[in-house]
């Protein structure tokens, strides 16, 4: 910053500022991805934390326009005096970054890293998830009208006569503080995908009203475009980040910031301002000097709206589809119908806003595992110890070793083989693999010291109500006969 600062020319700067980006940018993804690891609810935490940051620029635009940098004195060269103000920030920052906490790796449980683990290419696994995708596109799409703006926007209040821009624009920062702090409560009463579409549909918005105000009458509708700063950049990218994170959970969370970093910052800048400059050139000509500013502006309004649809279209909520089965497998499984070997307490499906609460204690909840299907088990067992539960149900022996590493229990638990949701005690020409089975799968529940073994009815293949109970009577006698003769 300093010798950008004492740059005389092009030449000399630009070779700096490109050295300097180079460094800077990766760092964006990294105070994420450490900011995250700290935190216990992301989602209620991290906007707060991140609100400072917003302070700061607030500060650094006001500084800009009461010293007037960015206006009268902007033709003397005044305005190279922003890198020696950022150049001393940066060195104070620098000092009081040794005095923070000490924020060690998480030791990897899985051994050694992989070259591909080491440099963030595992977080492409994301991908695989068509939501994410969807939203990784939408991210890249998005930040051409937000190329615009960096771009555009102060050029454009100083060229149509509004009074101090610099100071002006910092209402931007002003609202985006507001909304920081909004972001748990429309997180909780919204969902992400329609606090996303609020900020997408912002941008369209604030572009029309760049088209059509002026410094004059209408300078209001600047303001407003201005003030909307807060919902385009928190409502999308800060609740991207905090998505980001959750939707990759402990095994990708900090290279998938690396990764929407990479789609926001770099693919997406790269693209838009090239975008953003080819349209404002090719405006030069091909518009009058009256309606110049009102073509540029309208180009990035029009792709913003078309993103905010196509997300609207393509991105599904996934809250629920993630947390909970589907109503399709539960009615299978409610059909099936199912026996357990013994009673055990009441278990409830894990949900995500609970984990913003304090458990009492006085219910033991559990989950089970068959309904996070695509999270590996360890991934599981960490996110359930977080949310404060002590159990997953309907884990195989292989899998028991697994949860006692993280001082989990099986509060109900499966065994493979002949035992079955479909091929159950109602059909008794499977009682003597399910009996077989269970006289080798009991021994092995005891020993690891849990209670619960689940068996199943089945399916009724034609067969009625009375016979199928008649059935399940009998081949259950043999389970308990089962269950007097193994000590």
């Amino acid at each position: 910053m300093y010798m950008m600062f004492n740059a005389d020319n092009v030449a000399v700067f630009y070779p700096y500022v490109f050295v300097y980006m180079v460094l800077y940018m990766p760092t964006l993804a990294l105070v994420n991805s450490v900011s995250f690891r700290q935190m216990k609810n992301p989602e209620k935490e991290f906007s707060f934390i991140r609100v400072f940051g917003t302070l700061g620029w607030i500060i650094a635009g006001v500084i800009i326009s009461l010293l007037d940098w960015d206006n009268s004195n902007a033709e003397t060269g005044a305005l190279k005096n922003t890198f020696l103000m950022a150049a001393i920030a940066s060195a104070v920052l620098g000092v009081f970054s040794f005095t923070l906490p000490k924020t060690p790796p998480v030791k990897n449980a899985e051994g050694n890293k992989s070259f591909a683990q080491i440099i963030g290419l595992d977080a492409l696994n994301l991908l695989k998830d068509k939501n994410f995708l969807t939203f990784f596109i939408a991210s890249v799409l998005i930040c051409i009208p937000l190329a615009f703006y960096y771009q555009n926007a102060n050029p454009f209040l100083t060229a149509v006569g509004l009074e101090n821009p610099t100071a002006k624009m910092a209402i931007g920062q002003g609202s985006e503080l507001l909304f920081l702090l909004l972001i748990p409560f429309l997180f909780k009463r919204f969902g992400f995908k329609n606090t996303i579409l609020i900020g997408m549909l912002a941008w369209a918005i604030r572009y029309l009203l760049f088209a059509y105000g002026n410094a004059g009458e209408l300078s209001f509708m600047l303001i407003i475009g201005i003030a909307l700063h807060g919902i385009c950049y928190d409502f999308f990218f800060v609740s991207g980040q905090i998505y980001t994170d959750a939707k990759a959970g402990e095994k990708y969370k900090s290279s998938a910031q690396g990764l929407i970093t990479l789609a926001t910052y770099g693919v997406g800048m790269l693209i838009g301002f090239w975008v953003a400059g080819f349209v404002t050139e090719h405006y030069k000509t091909a518009a009058t000097a009256d309606s110049f500013w009102q073509h540029v502006w309208l180009v990035p309004a029009g792709i913003a709206a078309v993103v905010c649809f196509l997300f609207a279209v393509i991105f599904r909520n996934d809250k629920k589809q993630l947390l909970m089965p589907s109503r399709r497998n539960m009615l299978k499984t409610l059909a099936a119908g199912s026996v357990a070997a013994s009673l055990s307490p009441l278990t409830t499906f894990a949900n995500e806003e609970k984990s913003m609460y304090q458990l009492k204690g006085n219910i033991n909840h559990s989950v089970c595992q068959w309904t996070f299907g695509k999270v590996p088990l360890e991934e599981l067992c960490v996110t359930v110890k977080k949310m404060g539960l002590n159990a997953i149900d309907l884990l195989a022996p292989k899998d028991w070793p697994i949860i006692q590493k993280h001082g989990i229990t099986c509060s109900m638990c499966y065994i493979p083989g002949k035992v079955s949701l479909v091929d159950g005690f109602a059909g008794t020409e499977f009682h003597a693999g399910l009996i077989k089975d269970y006289e080798e799968g009991i021994p092995l529940v005891a020993k690891a010291g849990y209670k619960n073994l689940i068996c199943f009815s089945g399916n009724r293949r034609g067969m009625d109500d009375e016979t199928g109970l008649k059935n399940c009577v009998e081949g259950l006698k043999k389970y308990c006969l089962l269950l007097k003769n193994i000590k």
